[in-house]
């Protein structure tokens, strides 16, 4: 799979965001190469270190969203659901199960 790369049209305006964005997509990237390496101790590593991130990026996205008044809840329940998944991926450290997460992490900025 290529890598995902960050595209100006993937911005939403706000440097908080986009750079949290931009982590998570470079993140997205190193654990897509740990699986095609089988490499699975760096799998681990980046897997844990996606897991903290994501649910720090989403508190703040989600808190300035609120903020800004938009209308986040749509947007907030992919985060849950994402969330839900690393929950449930990180007692079981399966590749399989974390490749699957990184396919649907993937897919929040491919449908863009």
């Amino acid at each position: 799979m290529a890598n995902l790369i960050w595209k100006k049209q993937l911005s939403v305006g706000n440097l908080v965001i986009d750079s949290g964005h931009q982590n998570l997509i470079g993140m997205i990237n190193s654990l897509e190469y740990a699986i095609k390496n089988k490499d699975s101790s760096e799998l681990l590593r980046v897997f844990e270190k996606f897991c903290d991130f994501a649910r720090l990026h989403f508190k703040d996205e989600e808190k300035i969203m609120q903020a800004v008044k938009f209308p986040f809840i749509p947007h907030r329940l992919e985060h849950q659901y994402l969330l839900d998944e690393l929950q449930n991926a990180l007692p079981h450290s399966d590749p399989q199960f974390m490749r699957n997460i990184a396919r649907d992490a993937r897919a929040l900025w491919v449908k863009q």
